[in-house]
């Protein structure tokens, strides 16, 4: 039996082509858990769909694509007291902390950058979030359109 605070032997990519391809492995596994419908005719139909985001953070995104990053369930705080839709844990054990925050969007709202709900972009509330978890790191997505933040540089890699 491994000691609790040894570090964890995960498997690593050895090229960035292993890791895209176990990355699209991950991705279009995925089926919708309602409907059965696979990720492309899921997001074919996009427009009929809402309110999905539960859909997209339970299923596409912590059962399929962050386990292809190594994240275990333990790493990912689903639904936090501060209204983040997921948030990714450090795997250091003893050292726990708060790396990422992923927010979702329903797969029917489009160009996720610059659609205005309210009085903020989703983009600007997924800042908002960041500041205040003091965080840098978050994924803004619909499931269909990703962005990634890292707002230490202010800029999307």
């Amino acid at each position: 039996m491994q000691h609790p605070s040894a570090p964890i032997d995960l498997p690593q990519f050895t090229a960035l082509t292993d890791f895209a391809l176990a990355l699209v492995r991950a991705y279009t596994s995925w089926h919708d858990p309602k409907s059965g419908e696979d990720i492309f005719s899921y997001f074919a139909s996009a427009p009929q769909h809402s309110g999905d985001e539960h859909g997209l953070r339970a299923t596409l995104i912590r059962d399929h694509i962050l386990p292809v990053f190594h994240y275990t369930p333990e790493q990912i705080e689903y639904e936090s007291t501060e209204r983040f839709d997921l948030t990714l844990w450090s795997q250091q054990a003893k050292d726990r902390r708060r790396i990422a925050i992923i927010e979702t969007k329903s797969s029917s709202i489009r160009n996720l950058a610059a659609t205005q709900r309210g009085h903020e972009t989703p983009l600007e509330q997924l800042e908002r979030y960041l500041t205040q978890a003091g965080l840098y790191l978050g994924v803004l997505t619909n499931g269909d359109e990703w962005h990634l933040f890292d707002f230490a540089v202010g800029s999307e890699p």
